[in-house]
């Protein structure tokens, strides 16, 4: 049903606001999810990690 729809119509305003709000309300994320993503960022840390170490050593050579 759209939101302009009379069928949905709420006569108590403070009803609407709380079902609204509710609507909006974040919902928070799967620990499924959040589990992938921290493994992802660890991942990308650990390859920032290893191509610093990589320059490091190019720049040593140099040296």
């Amino acid at each position: 049903m759209k939101p302009g729809n009379p069928q949905e119509h709420r006569s108590d305003p403070l009803e609407a606001f709380e079902a609204e709000l509710a609507r909006l309300k974040p919902r928070p994320p799967s620990p499924f999810l959040s589990e992938r993503l921290s493994q992802a960022i660890a991942a990308e840390q650990r390859r920032r990690r290893w191509r610093a170490g990589l320059w490091a050593g190019a720049a040593a050579l140099l040296v």
